[in-house]
This record gives structure tokens, C-alpha cells and sequence, in this order.
């Protein structure tokens, strides 16, 4: 008996602490009016973001690589005496917009907080927001949230490996001349932004690497020569890299190349093409890109 007298009020407060949120759907930067988004100080980017593209009725296309971002007053800042700019949004071009909130009173930068990765148009509401330069329905700005880098395949044929268990290497000789190539996928990646680099592989792999000179394609492939260096040096390796529209970087590795030198090869460097991945050294002669397609 003396157990369950002191266990019936334990239940009995659990119970009654419980609380349910009366409106469950409540909205406070639809609800509140704009006066409620005045502050005594407002945060401010220390570079503002700037327009990519320009598309339409003259609509700047802005990207990011944070859920997190500025929206720029489309008057430099919010005046006071006037009624608030309301920021509105839309995440399906158009079909359904929400109002995010307002500028305070001074306020020259809005804190904007994505949901996730996509295009979301930016309306601006209020005093001076007229319909004259962009139609009704239509984004005063797209800012488009991409937080993820750019997916790159890099190979190259011989392969490291002579198995599929990675338990017996292939050695590679100096004047042998290999094919890489590369599979660089983004939606949003950056033109000319494409790079291909090469190092020799002695540890700790934290040596310069040399870049080949001329832009690359997003797709494509290329012969290189193994040069002598490599055989003193512990072999060779290649780097690509790829930079999308909102300074997302994706890297892509090849495995070390273990280089020997053949019988009867020179013992000295031999003559190196003119195309040359630089600085030299190190360095990696190749030829002309062969193909731009698999």
C-alpha cells in the first residue's frame, strides 16, 4: 500500500505538465505586423552577394553554398515613417508563395534561412514595389542554394591494380603513356572551372602540385607520357578539381602510380613534348586531348 501511494501522484504529475501548442499551424512572419521586426542593431554580410546571370525582365540569378543568406533591401535600407518591405518567397516557380518576414526599420540586409537546396524566388513587397518592371507573379530575385560539390570520376588505364582485391600493383614504366579520364557532374558547375593536376607520390603526398595549363571539358580524356622524375620520386599521381556556381570544390584522386624504368631505358630525363603540365618540375608531358567523349 505504501508503494502505490507514492507512485499515483508521480503519474498524476507527469500527466498534468503535459502541454499541446494551441495553434500548431501559427506563422509569426505572416502574423506579426512589420513594426515587430524593428531592432536596436541588424547584422550585415562583409561582401554582399553578386548576380551570376540575369534572366527575364532583368532578374539577377544569385547563388549560395549556405541555407543561410543576406537579402539586399531593394532600396539600400528600410526607411522610417514608411510602411515595412515584406520579403516573400516561393520554392515551386511561382505556384505557392509565403511570406518570410520584414525589413525592420534601418535594416539594410535580411537574414534569409532555406529549407534546402533549390531555386528560391525572392518578391519584394510594399512601399515602391511597383509591377511596372517585373510582371505579377514573377521573382524580383532568385537565389539558388547549392551545398553540394561538384561529383567527379577520375580514372586512368592501365590501372594501379592488377587485381580487383588490390593485393598486386601495376608497375608502370617511364616513357609508357597512359589514358585518363574524367567524369566531372554538377548543375550548376562553373564554366572553365575544370582542372587537372598532377604530383609525385612521395609521402606524405604533401608536395606542389602542377596544373596542365588548358582548360578541360566536363567530359573527356587524355594521353600522358610517365615521365623519369617519377621513378626517383616514389610515382605519380593526378588530381582533378571542378568549381561549381556557388564556390562548391569537388576533387577527384587518382591512386598512387607505382613507376619503374625498363630495361635498357636512358638513365637521363628525355625530351618533353610542348604541351607540359606547369610549374615545371614537376611535371607530366602529355599530348593533345584525343576525344571529349568516353
Amino acid at each position: 500500500m505504501r508503494k502505490w501511494i507514492w507512485l499515483a501522484p508521480a503519474a498524476l504529475f507527469v500527466v498534468g505538465c503535459m502541454q499541446v501548442d494551441e495553434n500548431p499551424d501559427w506563422n509569426p512572419s505572416a502574423d506579426y505586423p512589420g513594426w515587430t521586426y524593428d531592432a536596436p542593431f541588424y547584422y550585415r554580410p562583409t561582401e554582399d552577394l553578386k548576380p551570376l546571370e540575369t534572366i527575364g525582365y532583368g532578374i539577377g540569378v544569385y547563388y549560395t553554398n549556405s541555407e543561410y543568406f543576406f537579402i539586399q533591401h531593394p532600396g539600400g535600407y528600410q526607411v522610417d515613417g514608411t510602411p515595412r518591405i515584406a520579403v516573400w518567397c516561393t520554392s515551386d516557380r511561382g505556384e505557392h508563395w509565403q511570406k518570410s518576414g520584414y525589413f525592420g526599420v534601418e535594416q539594410s540586409h535580411f537574414l534569409f534561412r532555406a529549407q534546402e537546396d533549390g531555386r528560391y524566388w525572392i518578391r519584394f513587397v510594399g512601399t515602391g514595389q511597383g509591377v511596372s518592371e517585373v510582371p505579377p507573379g514573377m521573382p524580383h530575385r532568385i537565389y539558388v542554394v547549392d551545398r553540394k560539390p561538384p561529383t567527379i570520376k577520375l580514372t586512368v588505364t592501365p590501372t594501379p591494380w592488377k587485381d580487383d582485391g588490390k593485393t598486386k600493383p601495376y608497375f608502370y614504366k617511364v616513357g609508357e603513356t597512359v589514358t585518363l579520364r574524367w567524369y566531372v557532374t554538377d548543375p550548376n558547375l562553373a564554366k572553365g572551372t575544370v582542372k587537372l593536376g598532377t604530383c609525385f607520390a612521395r609521402f606524405p603526398h604533401n608536395l606542389v602540385w602542377s596544373r596542365f595549363p588548358k582548360e578541360l571539358p566536363p567530359t573527356g580524356k587524355m594521353e600522358v607520357e610517365i615521365p623519369p622524375e617519377a621513378v626517383q620520386e616514389g610515382g605519380l599521381r593526378f588530381r582533378m578539381e571542378a568549381t561549381d556556381k556557388a564556390d562548391n570544390i569537388g576533387m577527384g584522386l587518382t591512386e598512387v602510380m607505382r613507376v619503374i624504368r625498363a630495361p635498357g631505358a636512358e638513365t637521363q630525363p628525355t625530351t618533353r613534348r610542348a604541351l607540359q603540365f606547369e610549374p615545371v618540375p614537376p611535371a607530366a608531358a602529355v599530348k593533345e586531348p584525343i576525344s571529349r567523349r568516353p
